[in-house]
């Protein structure tokens, strides 16, 4: 039976970079994974995304109706997105492939992974032991119980984004962060698009007035809103698809996207046999990483990156100590700024949301003050919104970051986050604003 210090279930972006982490320090490693190295959801559905939604701002540019410069209006050649689409697969697959690990020293195990003990793994038919284990499974997508759904052809984000050719209208059930990009990237690219929510609002999380720029950048795009609308009946009509709402209207399109959100991809592990209820192996959106009752098993969080060196000394460590670095990283900035949740939406423009919003501030019962800066369109290429939520004039609660690319700017945010506050100055430098903006305060 193998042994190993360190048995990492999940080989997507997370996994692997914890992987390479312990790796260089010198311990063995076993990478589980049961599909594709460099994991299925990213392969499958932000490769594709972002080949797509580049190729979709350049047809967006083209059919602009510029006063200074007229284009024809651009023709897309759907075979020739896929083979882009495929080549950025291929060459992000080839960068982490096994043999590439490898020569790390990690062992590459093909299988579907799940706990026959506390400290024991099988997969592929054999059983591996371990000293520690990390858990980064990633998410599945969330099938919502809708009658007739059994018996009617539908799609997940990433079938859709493998179609071999380009749907003719799209009917995207849901209303977060993925139907908002896949929406706004196919009205472009030249599909009918109708965005069905059952909230009252798309992207409700959001400050409103980045969510309202967001939904009226779709609606310029073609992207068509049924908001508020429950769906309670899916069927299938002369190979169309048909969805009977909750007032009583039909909604028709040729695609059938079900684009509601993810939850915990657990159930293959067989969580109990390592003693760990499926509560335990859930992170807070603020985890960077999280510990569990089996000391010897941990959880990555959606804040960890491969980079995050405060999350690293509970892989070489005993695992008190571990728990004492991590919880001493955690508090040590004396700052609640220090673990914001992130949300990031790569539309156009696009969006980055740290922390609370400025309802969620004042319902905690924050001294709320809030500093924006705003460039209205017209008098820039693009217009920039900018929102501070403190506590008082110390505290960074949130921030709310709108422009054109504006998840390139994650790091410089990131950064800036653990001072605690956060000055119209520093943004200044770090985003590369103009010092001629002047911030106001509400």
């Amino acid at each position: 039976m193998p042994n190993h210090d360190l048995a990492v279930i999940g080989g997507g972006p997370a996994g692997i970079g914890v992987a390479v982490q312990a790796a260089a320090r010198g311990l063995s490693v076993a990478l589980f994974e049961r599909g594709r190295l460099g994991g299925t959801a990213y392969l499958a559905e932000t490769v594709p995304l972002q080949v797509l939604a580049r190729l979709a701002r350049k047809v967006a540019l083209a059919r602009d109706d510029d006063d200074a410069m007229r284009c024809q209006d651009p023709v897309v050649n759907w075979p020739a997105v896929r083979r882009r689409v495929e080549a950025a697969q291929d060459a992000i697959a080839e960068s982490c492939g096994g043999a590439r690990l490898a020569s790390r020293g990690i062992t590459v195990v093909q299988g579907s992974a799940y706990f026959t003990g506390t400290d024991r793994i099988e997969a592929g038919g054999q059983l591996h032991s371990f000293g520690k284990a990390v858990i980064a499974t990633g998410r599945a997508h969330v099938i919502p119980d809708i009658p007739g759904l059994a018996s009617c052809s539908w799609l997940t984000p990433d079938r859709l984004l493998a179609l071999p050719d380009r749907p003719e209208h799209l009917l995207i059930l849901g209303g977060g962060t993925m139907a908002a990009e896949l929406a706004q990237c196919f009205a472009r690219l030249g599909s009918r698009v109708t965005l069905v929510t059952e909230r009252p609002n798309i992207l409700e999380r959001l400050e409103p007035e980045a969510r309202l720029a967001i939904r009226e950048s779709l609606r310029a795009d073609g992207v068509e809103f049924s908001e508020n609308t429950g769906v309670v009946r899916v069927a299938d009509d002369k190979g169309a698809v048909e969805l009977r709402t909750s007032t009583g209207a039909a909604l028709r399109g040729t695609h059938l996207v079900l684009a509601q959100g993810r939850h915990p991809d657990l159930q293959s592990l067989d969580l109990p046999a390592a003693q760990l209820t499926a509560a335990e192996a859930i992170p807070a959106p603020t985890d960077t990483v999280k510990a569990t009752s089996n000391g010897r098993i941990w959880v990555l969080g959606p804040l960890w990156q491969p980079e995050d060196t405060e999350a690293a000394p509970w892989l070489v460590q005993p695992v008190q100590a571990a728990m004492q670095r991590v919880t001493a990283s955690i508090i040590g900035h004396g700052s609640a700024s220090a673990r914001l949740r992130v949300q990031v939406v790569r539309t156009d423009p696009g969006l980055v949301q740290l922390g609370l919003t400025e309802a969620e501030a004042r319902e905690a019962g924050h001294r709320v003050t809030v500093m924006r800066l705003s460039v209205p369109e017209g008098s820039a290429d693009y217009p920039l919104s900018l929102k501070l939520i403190h506590e008082g004039e110390t505290q960074l609660l949130g921030l709310t970051l709108l422009r054109q690319d504006a998840p390139k700017d994650l790091p410089a945010l990131r950064s800036l986050q653990f001072r605690g506050t956060v000055s119209i100055a520093q943004l200044r430098s770090a985003l590369d604003l103009s010092p001629l903006l002047d911030p106001c305060a509400s």
